[in-house]
């Protein structure tokens, strides 16, 4: 399965990067949105893992422009917050995705990507 993870926190990123390739994941990497977005017009995912707060683009614009522009399924994107606040939830939540608040352990970053395959296969 191939992910491609976005986030701006390099030491957070490489982390997460080194749990999935070492879980058998395919991993591409972006440092902000408009990085990823890129990524995601040159190269096809099966799962997006994106932080919230971003420069450039942030996580719900991203998740927006990969939904509208390149028919990306809400399910075959995962976003990770430190913000919780009830507008951060609900501009989230309006597109339908899935979100995990930080810190995060990587069980559940893993739980939500296979619940996420798991629909996108049904």
């Amino acid at each position: 399965m191939k992910v491609l993870l976005v986030d701006d926190n390099v030491a957070l990123r490489h982390q997460i990067a080194e749990q999935l390739f070492a879980n058998g994941f395919e991993v591409e990497q972006a440092d902000n949105g408009l990085s990823g977005l890129n990524k995601a017009k040159n190269s096809s995912f099966d799962i997006v893992v994106t932080d919230f707060k971003m420069p450039i683009i942030d996580g719900v614009k991203l998740s927006e422009n990969l939904i509208n522009d390149l028919n990306y399924q809400a399910q075959q994107i995962l976003i990770l917050t430190t913000d919780t606040s009830a507008q951060a939830i609900f501009n989230i939540e309006k597109l339908k995705l899935e979100w995990l608040a930080k810190p995060v352990e990587f069980e559940q970053i893993l739980a939500a990507i296979q619940h996420a395959d798991e629909g996108a296969a049904a």
